[in-house]
């Protein structure tokens, strides 16, 4: 009897422990305790009262300083991984809408955001790295998945600590359908009320994101009123943290589904 041939699943990648606690280091507070060792160091040392004793707080603050500098992840390392998470949310995409590469037109895209609202239990922290980019560590996505047919798109909620993908929905839409594509500022919508989120930096500890703040936004929507919508920068939130986020490329991406949007209607 012959066998059956059963179509191999490509099983999608997910990030490794390592990686996980890299990213939770990442977007830990630095410490404050080895400078107040060397700083209690420093009065004992010149106070003239116990010299070794200053000289010992002084050498074990210095030393515990070093160590968090030889053990702290960089932005590049994050970047690193935050790439590869990416990465696997197209392969996530692609299984969860049931779609293989060849029923595809043209390579995804996947707009990205700061997860601010309906977050679950997942934590947003804002983090200003050393080249002033603020990263995060809660992401809104969508990946867009272009077939020959239709509009396919996954949307979840990417917490970078946990490697937990939340709120995942899946969505698909006839081109003729896509009534516009686009990016546009409104005031926030989504939150209930003002909320603080801990934020990594120079400038302050926390950022207070409110109601009235307005956001540039990638929107995409649909003859049945429907909307996808993802926020991407806001220069009020901006603005208290002093750093300036990443380019999303949401302005090539809008101008490339225009394209497309024009050829399949």
């Amino acid at each position: 009897m012959a066998k059956i041939k059963t179509k191999e699943t490509k099983k999608c990648e997910s990030l490794t422990q390592e990686e996980l606690e890299k990213v939770v280091k990442y977007f830990e507070k630095p410490a404050t305790w080895p400078w107040i060792l060397v700083a209690c160091g420093l009065l004992v040392f010149f106070g003239g009262l116990w010299i070794l004793l200053g000289l010992a707080l002084c050498g074990l603050g210095v030393w515990l300083l070093y160590d968090a500098a030889q053990k702290r992840v960089t932005d590049s390392e994050f970047d690193a991984i935050r790439q590869k998470a990416f990465a696997m949310l197209h392969c996530v995409a692609m299984e969860k809408l049931g779609v293989d590469e060849g029923d595809t037109v043209r390579d995804n895209e996947l707009v990205w955001g700061p997860r601010y609202y309906d977050r679950g239990d997942a934590f947003l922290i804002f983090k200003e790295g050393d080249d002033g980019v603020v990263r995060y560590s809660l992401y809104n996505i969508v990946v867009l998945v272009f077939t020959k047919k239709h509009l396919a798109m996954y949307q979840c909620a990417l917490d970078m600590q946990t490697g937990n993908r939340l709120n995942e929905c899946t969505e698909e839409f006839f081109y003729k359908d896509v009534v516009s594509v686009g990016t546009g500022t409104k005031t926030n919508t989504l939150l209930e009320e003002d909320e603080t989120f801990t934020f990594i930096g120079k400038k302050s500890s926390q950022v207070v994101i409110s109601q009235k703040n307005a956001w540039e936004s990638f929107e995409l929507r649909n003859a049945g009123g429907g909307v996808i919508y993802v926020p991407i920068r806001s220069d009020a939130v901006l603005k208290q943290m002093g750093g300036r986020f990443e380019e999303s490329q949401v302005d090539r991406i809008v101008n490339s589904m225009r394209a497309i949007l024009r050829d399949k209607k």
